[in-house]
């Protein structure tokens, strides 16, 4: 099987590295039109998924500027920041780590709201028996 071209792998690891930070700030905003009662469900997701794809689109179409802008100066040798396979690799490795970051802030999340109401839950409980035991 032939390689794909690299113009290609390069499109490909702008979209993703796009997805990864759509799909981790996009759902703020969205989240507010939809826990407002600006839009329904359905509606919020109709934005979600239009918002990532033109914010997807314009990555593709400024991906030149933006590897210029933010693209290791000082920090590689400006030989490497100039080949395709660097761009790429860093390309896949920000996107990784944008969706690999995301998980663990989630579960944090997920950790965070669920410890305070069990720890008052426990609490009550606690005290209740406590009261009950004399």
């Amino acid at each position: 099987m032939a390689a794909l071209p690299l113009e290609i792998l390069l499109l490909v690891v702008v979209g993703f590295v796009a997805f990864a930070n759509g799909s981790n700030d996009n759902f703020k905003g969205v989240a507010t039109l939809y826990g407002s009662g600006t839009t329904s469900y359905r509606g919020a997701i109709a934005w979600a998924t239009f918002t990532t794809l033109a914010g997807l689109m314009t990555a593709v179409f400024l991906s030149v500027k933006l590897v210029a802008a933010f693209g290791g100066k000082g920090l590689v040798p400006d030989a490497l920041t100039h080949d395709p396979r660097f761009v790429f690799a860093a390309g896949l490795g920000a996107g990784a780590t944008v969706l690999i970051a995301r998980a663990t802030m989630a579960t944090i999340a997920a950790a965070w709201i669920t410890t305070l109401p069990l720890a008052a839950a426990l609490g009550a409980s606690a005290s209740a028996l406590a009261r009950w035991a004399g």
